[in-house]
């Protein structure tokens, strides 16, 4: 495995500066690389967010109009060039320690690199030191 593969976070928010912060925090704290993390976060045009709010040198706000939730994440995609991508929510705590690593791991295993992975904290089919 490549350890300096990127990983981009897309992630719509609206008003919810602290939810956004602690899913950041608990990101970049149980990551196995965080500098290897880019968190690209959505806001309306409207969106009150003042510089430094979100301080880390990991995150890139864009700012575009009002639109569906999911017109929201594939627009992010355009800002990046990280080899992989993860659709997210600004209320997701990461737990799991090195969830970066597995999730790399667990993407590599398959010939085709096109996937779709979510969160699901109460989810029964990983065991519990991947919940």
């Amino acid at each position: 495995m490549n350890t300096n593969q990127k990983i981009a976070l897309l992630i719509p928010s609206k008003n919810r500066i602290e939810r956004l912060r602690l899913m950041i925090d608990s990101a970049l704290r149980t990551s196995a690389n965080p500098s290897n993390l880019e968190f690209l976060i959505y806001f309306d045009f409207d969106e009150k967010v003042s510089p430094g709010e979100l301080s880390s040198d990991n995150v890139r706000i864009v700012y575009g109009s009002k639109m569906w939730l999911t017109l929201m994440w594939n627009s992010l995609i355009s800002h990046t060039n990280a080899e992989y991508l993860m659709y997210a929510a600004d209320d997701i705590e990461f737990k799991t320690n090195n969830w970066d690593k597995i999730f790399i791991e667990e993407i590599e295993k398959f010939t085709n690199k096109f996937g779709l992975v979510y969160a699901d904290r109460k989810s029964t089919r990983l065991n519990s030191s991947h919940a």
